[in-house]
């Protein structure tokens, strides 16, 4: 210890730089805290960027699925209106509809 300090002790009064530094190191712990949150779970961080770009993925495999429903249906509106075969076939399956005389038999399935 430096004659001082030593002197300070001797007096019975705190040395004078040791309150600084604890200071000091306070502010500094404060300060990395605070800028660790900003960069890792602030609203612009690091989780909130992964989370988005996850959603976008997201997003973007419907997007695909969309498109190729969208290529399914308008291939069938083609065939139903070219072709009256396809559309009878069309007509009886997916909406349910019989011609005179024909039984519609609805079957349950079971699990």
């Amino acid at each position: 210890m430096s004659s001082k300090v030593r002197e300070s002790y001797l007096r019975g009064r705190r040395p004078p730089l040791f309150f600084p530094r604890r200071l000091k190191l306070l502010l500094f712990l404060l300060g990395v805290s605070l800028l660790s949150y900003i960069y890792i779970g602030g609203d612009y961080g690091f989780l909130q960027i992964f989370s988005l770009h996850s959603q976008v993925q997201t997003l973007r495999t419907e997007i695909k699925r969309g498109m190729v429903r969208k290529a399914d249906l308008a291939r069938k509106v083609e065939l139903i209106s070219q072709d009256s075969t396809y559309m009878r076939k069309y007509i009886r399956e997916e909406m349910g509809m019989a011609k005179k005389g024909e039984k519609i038999y609805w079957f349950k399935e079971v699990r």
